[in-house]
Parts: structure tokens; C-alpha cells; sequence
């Protein structure tokens, strides 16, 4: 999980990079294969027979292990100094237990872009005082279900101090204020959109199957539920999904600096 650095890649071996790929290439009887696209099932049976079905196997099974690696809880705050460009980079990634649910999963995705069109509105618009701005959702099952909101922008180094507070306080009037109804449409809109694009990618196809393969045992009966959560999204449920999903006395802030710049956040 650390960083890479030039000194971690020195320390790196061919004959043990060697010997970690034969290992995992051990024992292809226990991989798990998907395949996704336009497929013939009838044409492509004798070349899995051929490709897939005489490769090795081996009796014994292999199980992950929980590392014990795990989010900071607390305000954890970092300032990196690296580069003489006068420009700095801001993360702030608020984080915390989820149900792992559709709905849960698609409240974060709809507060994902009402707070995305809300700081373009307001600080980049507005402001002017930044290259970029924008929040990403995440989800994990493994090794522990928890969801992840992180905001990134890119501004000035003696910007930051200034920037944290708009940004916060965008996500306050977030969280004590309902969404509109017209934000409420529009991120709705967008969802179904960028899901209906989806649905024609066979990447797509292959992140839906290795998901529900891993995460639900391969049950996928709520993948149907798409469409009726995404049109069940309403103002409450969002009001509730901000509410818990930016805690302030929990959230990760790394930013970048220029060497050259002593300020501090």
C-alpha cells in the first residue's frame, strides 16, 4: 500500500518478480474466466475445451487475506511539498460504513454531481479560483464496506486556505438544506444517461459480472433495480445521504505544494 518511489523500485528483483508471476499463474484450474461480448456459446465451447479446460490444475484453493489495512479515522490533515510550479492540489475524502445497497450506492452517485454542479456553480464560476473542481463517490465490499466521497481541485498555493472554506461551506448548505427538486431531476437524468451509455460497453458488462461474482455470490437479482431506485431518488433520501455522508470530524486532507511555498493550510 505504500507509494511507489524510486527507491521502492530499486529495491525491486527480476528473479523475484519471475517467481511471483509463475506463482500466480500456478494453478489456472482455480481462476475464475469472464467473458463478455457479442459470443457465439455453440462456436466458442471447443476453443475454451482446447484453451482453457487442458491447463494445469491443482488441488489446493487459494483465499485472500485481510491485511488489517485500513482508512485513518479522525481529521488526518497533510501538506506534500514537491515541484517549483506554482500550482497546488487539494483532496479531501470524507469516508464511513455502508450498507452496500443499491440505494445507497446510487444516493452517493446523485450526491456526487449535485455537489460537483454546485462547486462549478460557486467557486469556479463564480470565483474563479480554481483549474478543476469536482467530488467522486466510491464503494468497497472487501476488506471492509465503506463508502468514500472525495472533492479534488487544482488552484493557486495561496488560494488553498480560502478554497477549503467555500468548499466546506458548500457541503454545510448541502447538508442542513434540502437539494432542489431541479437538482434532484438533473442528477437523476444524468445517471440514467451515462447507465443507458453503459449498457452498450462490453467493459461495462465485464465490471457487472466480476462485481456480483465477488461482492453478491453471484446473485444478480438486484441488478434489476436500477431503474426503480434511480427513479425513486427524492429529496428526503438525499437530505438523509448528505447528512451522513460528510462528517467533519472524520475526513482525510492532502494537499499539494510547491517546495518553494512555506504556507501553511
Amino acid at each position: 500500500m505504500k507509494p511507489l518511489s524510486k527507491e521502492m523500485l530499486d529495491e525491486a528483483s527480476f528473479t523475484r518478480i519471475e517467481q511471483i508471476g509463475k506463482e500466480r499463474f500456478a494453478n489456472p484450474g482455480a481462476f475464475t474466466y469472464f467473458f463478455v461480448g457479442k459470443i457465439d456459446t455453440v462456436s466458442i465451447k471447443p476453443l475454451i475445451e482446447k484453451c482453457l479446460a487442458s491447463l494445469p490444475a491443482a488441488e489446493n484453493a487459494e483465499h485472500w487475506v485481510d491485511l488489517g489495512i485500513r482508512k485513518p479515522t479522525g481529521i488526518i490533515e497533510k501538506i506534500v511539498n514537491k515541484g517549483t510550479e506554482s500550482k497546488s492540489i487539494q483532496y479531501f475524502l470524507f469516508h464511513g460504513k455502508l450498507n452496500y445497497s443499491t440505494k445507497d450506492i446510487i444516493e452517493l452517485e446523485a450526491l456526487s454531481r449535485i455537489l460537483t454542479t454546485r462547486l462549478q456553480e460557486s467557486i469556479r464560476e463564480d470565483k474563479s479560483s480554481v483549474y478543476y473542481i469536482g467530488a467522486q463517490p466510491g464503494y468497497n465490499k472487501w476488506t471492509v464496506t465503506d463508502y468514500e466521497m472525495t472533492i479534488y481541485y487544482g488552484t493557486s498555493p495561496e488560494k488553498l486556505n480560502e478554497l477549503k472554506e467555500s468548499v466546506f461551506a458548500t457541503i454545510c448548505e448541502l447538508k442542513e438544506k434540502d437539494p432542489t427538486q431541479d437538482e434532484v431531476d438533473k442528477a437523476r437524468e444524468k445517471i440514467k444517461r451515462e447507465h443507458e451509455t453503459n449498457l452498450r460497453e462490453n467493459s461495462y458488462w465485464e465490471g457487472v459480472l466480476k462485481t456480483y461474482y465477488l461482492n453478491k455470490e453471484g446473485d444478480f437479482k438486484t441488478f434489476g433495480e436500477f431503474d426503480r431506485v434511480v427513479e425513486g431518488l427524492n429529496l428526503k433520501y438525499l437530505k438523509f445521504a448528505a447528512s451522513r455522508t460528510f462528517n467533519f470530524k472524520n475526513y482525510i486532507s492532502v494537499a499539494l505544494m510547491p517546495e518553494t511555498t512555506t504556507k501553511a493550510q
